[in-house]
């Protein structure tokens, strides 16, 4: 299922479309995507990750809210593995694990903003 909604940030529209269990399978990103993910906390031992956000700085912005009893994904955990597609994060460490724990991926390429 997906929802759609709008909001205007600086004079412009996006469009945010919350999707749940996974990213459609046409949806498509140009260059670099902005990743950041939540969870019900910060232990990676303890808490689950809930919903994956991802934009490529054009008009939309895909929110993805995971099915914590499976974590399946497929189009998801491919986007997020796509070694021709940077991914850009902040505090990417901890996502980065999240993603690794939950959803068995390896992300990458990725750029981490508190680092650089």
């Amino acid at each position: 299922m997906t929802r759609k909604l709008s909001l205007t940030v600086e004079g412009k529209n996006i469009a945010v479309h919350l999707h749940k269990g996974d990213l459609p399978a046409d949806v498509t990103f140009n260059g670099p995507i902005a990743v950041d993910s939540e969870t019900l906390g910060l232990s990676l031992v303890r808490d689950p990750l809930c919903l994956v956000q991802l934009s490529d700085g054009g008009g939309e912005a895909h929110l993805v809210q995971l099915d914590r009893s499976t974590y399946d994904a497929p189009n998801l955990k491919r986007v997020l593995s796509d070694p021709k597609t940077l991914k850009l994060f902040h505090f990417a460490r901890f996502d980065v694990a999240m993603f690794m724990r939950d959803l068995s991926v390896v992300t990458a390429p990725i750029y981490c903003t508190k680092i650089a």
